[in-house]
């Protein structure tokens, strides 16, 4: 339950009592509630306990096409990290909004660990909430399964053996079904892949263009692409742009967050990838 949940019912259940009375319980419930909860100090060595690496780049090399390629490929990766997040959390796009339009030094620290986390849990304790209005842990199955559903369910489940690029859901008879990436997803799929047909059109690197070539359409496939999709995408690694931009570091990253999901009902019990920041 919410902490305003909890103060509605506290309210309830003191209805009887003076306004004061219910006031002084109201905010004796909020500082507990918030005390509850790493502070600016704390979120900032919570942070610092990731080493951060700046990566610098000469992209003077790069010709004035293949730079407006990278800045594409830059926009692409910025997708594929929020649908990263989606991923890990239903509840993560709305909270990541919230965060970012808190200017205070507690809510930019917050903000700082979210995007270290790519959720409200800290991976490097126990996957536990370091912010308040969230589930105490990150969820089992994070945002592939129902929240409702059992590890017992799923192994029963007829359909369980789908593959890696689908999520389930449960139908309108509540029963679970698989929907493939290329549907759960298909607003940022289609924006990305427009980005990416877009880079390979501008870049005057063959083996880049080639490998978006394969890749890109398996994107928003029925079938996702599977592993054909990863192996053509490693023929990017051939692509000197690679060898010297960060960027393009970055949007690997982000692929291969989308790309490598947990796929199991207890996929929160690790840290799932490497994070970085844009």
């Amino acid at each position: 339950m919410s902490f305003f949940g909890i103060l509605v019912y506290a309210m309830t259940i003191l209805n009887g009592n003076t306004p004061l009375m219910q006031m002084r319980f109201a905010l004796t419930l909020l500082m507990m509630t918030t005390l509850a909860f790493p502070a600016e100090p704390d979120l900032k060595k919570m942070a610092a306990r990731f080493e951060r690496a700046d990566i610098k780049a000469d992209v003077t090399k790069l010709s004035p096409n293949d730079r407006k390629a990278l800045a594409k490929l830059a926009i692409a990766a910025q997708i594929f990290d929020e649908l990263y997040m989606k991923q890990l959390w239903s509840g993560n796009p709305a909270l990541y909004a919230k965060l970012k339009q808190d200017r205070s030094p507690l809510g930019q620290a917050r903000l700082q660990y979210f995007w270290i986390n790519k959720g409200p849990w800290s991976d490097l304790d126990e996957h536990k909430a370091f912010l308040p209005g969230v589930p105490e842990r990150k969820p089992l199955g994070a945002n592939f399964y129902p929240e409702d559903m059992t590890r017992e369910e799923f192994e029963k489940w007829p359909a369980k053996d789908i593959g890696f690029f689908s999520v389930i859901r449960r139908n309108p008879g509540k029963q679970l079904t698989a929907v493939p990436y290329s549907q759960a997803y298909a607003v940022d799929l289609n924006k990305a892949s427009g980005l990416l047909r877009e880079a390979a059109a501008l870049t005057e690197n063959a083996s880049l263009t080639r490998a978006f070539g394969v890749n890109v359409p398996l994107l928003v496939a029925a079938t996702y692409g599977g592993g054909v999709a990863l192996a053509a995408f490693a023929g990017v690694l051939a692509a000197p742009v690679i060898l010297v931009t960060p960027q393009m570091g970055a949007a690997l990253a982000a692929f291969n967050r989308h790309f490598w999901p947990c796929y199991s009902a207890n996929c929160g019990s690790g840290t799932r990838s490497v994070t970085m920041e844009d």
